[in-house]
């Protein structure tokens, strides 16, 4: 069933102020985009815990509790860079 997505319109509320109704969307394209979200937020999650993990485990195999403070810290923003761009990360392990 294809429904005709309209053009914004303009409406305006009980109190003056003026709005715009957003076309509608298509189901399966909303579910897309839910997934995507949920996808990216568990990569995120695995990156940033993977690298912080190693880095203070590390840390703490080497220096002990300051290295472990240190080097997980360092994990950490390591981590949050590869979850932001996943394509250095798939890039170094195709290297390997």
């Amino acid at each position: 069933m294809n429904v005709p997505l309209a053009a914004p319109t303009q409406i305006e509320t009980s109190t003056g102020d003026v709005s715009f109704a957003s076309a509608r969307v298509e189901p399966w394209i909303a579910m897309i985009k839910a997934l995507l979200v949920v996808v990216r937020l568990i990569w995120t999650v695995l990156v940033v815990g993977a690298a912080t993990l190693i880095g203070a485990v590390l840390g703490w195999a080497w220096h002990g509790w300051i290295g472990a403070i240190a080097l997980g810290t360092a994990g950490f923003g390591l981590g949050a860079l590869l979850a932001a761009c996943p394509e250095v990360l798939l890039e170094l392990l195709a290297e390997m």
